[in-house]
């Protein structure tokens, strides 16, 4: 069950949503059953003023149930080498949230900048336990909780530089920065490094095709049993371009090429970074119809 409600004013946008959901979880094995309801609020106001910028406050309170995941695993997880334990008394986690960013729009510019704190009671997380499980020789991982607290900032601006005939040369640098801590002080298991990256990027009514590099940041802000991961540069591109026929048809032809760099990059959000990282220079192409 949700509810949405808009309310515009002359100078102010405010909105408000609810949601209510039950959930039941009825194991087979004897475990511990879950039946239990959680709610969500949200609140949202934006104000704009002269010259194109406006001001976005957003506060939300949410209950999350664990999944039947987090409450019953009890085995290997082959696509993250790992052993995952569930733990069936979870609570439901509860999280407090607001962010405040500010934006500029125009023809000429538009950029924004948004910093955000989320405040968690009972946060689900997946604890490495510094064990290896004897007969699958694998780490073994146990979902716990704790009390935990996030804060990040995030900005982006974008602008066109030049045009040429019926196509434009567009320009978007973006940047985002998260720390997770939990209530005692220790970091928070798994936490993406800051990024910094740029996207230069020609498009007209049948083609689009651009060229995007991001820096990722070392990640030394580490939980226990982490390893640190090493700073890490990603050049992307790609062509995009698209045959319309009649009655609405089309086919996109596209090119990817990922990774140009040959870098040796290992995303620390992953369980397999120190065994598995992401693949090396790549191209892909192919064809998409839109019949």
């Amino acid at each position: 069950l949700f509810m949405i409600e808009q309310r515009d004013t002359d100078y102010w946008n405010f909105s408000v949503g609810g949601r209510l959901e039950r959930q039941e979880q009825r194991p087979s094995n004897g475990l511990l059953a879950v039946d239990d309801y959680a709610s969500s609020f949200s609140f949202a106001a934006v104000r704009e003023f002269g010259q194109k910028y406006s001001l976005a406050l957003n506060i939300a309170r949410a209950q999350r149930m664990p999944t039947a995941e987090e409450l019953y695993s009890n085995g290997p997880h082959l696509a993250s080498s790992s052993v995952e334990i569930g733990t069936p008394t979870l609570q439901a986690e509860v999280s407090r949230h607001v962010d405040l960013g500010i934006r500029k729009t125009n023809e000429d510019l538009t950029w924004s900048v948004t910093a955000f704190l989320t405040d968690y009671d009972s946060f689900i997380f997946l604890r490495d336990t510094g064990s290896i499980d004897a007969l699958a020789a694998l780490p073994i991982f146990e979902y716990s909780q704790r009390d935990a607290k996030l804060t990040g900032l995030e900005a982006e601006l974008f602008t066109p530089i030049a045009k040429f005939g019926a196509g434009e040369l567009d320009l978007r640098i973006f940047g985002d920065f998260v720390s997770g801590r939990f209530s005692g002080g220790s970091y928070i298991p798994r936490m993406p490094p800051r990024r910094l990256g740029s996207r230069l990027q020609f498009h007209n009514q049948r083609m689009i095709a651009g060229i995007e590099l991001t820096r990722y940041d070392d990640q030394t802000r580490l939980a226990a049993f982490e390893t640190p991961t090493s700073a890490y540069s990603m050049l992307n591109a790609d062509l995009n371009w698209t045959l319309n026929f009649q009655r609405g048809r089309s086919i996109d032809l596209f090119l990817i090429a990922s990774n140009l760099l040959d870098e040796d990059a290992r995303r620390h959000t992953s369980l397999v970074k120190d065994s598995t990282p992401l693949p090396g220079r790549n191209f892909a192409m192919g064809v998409r119809a839109s019949l």
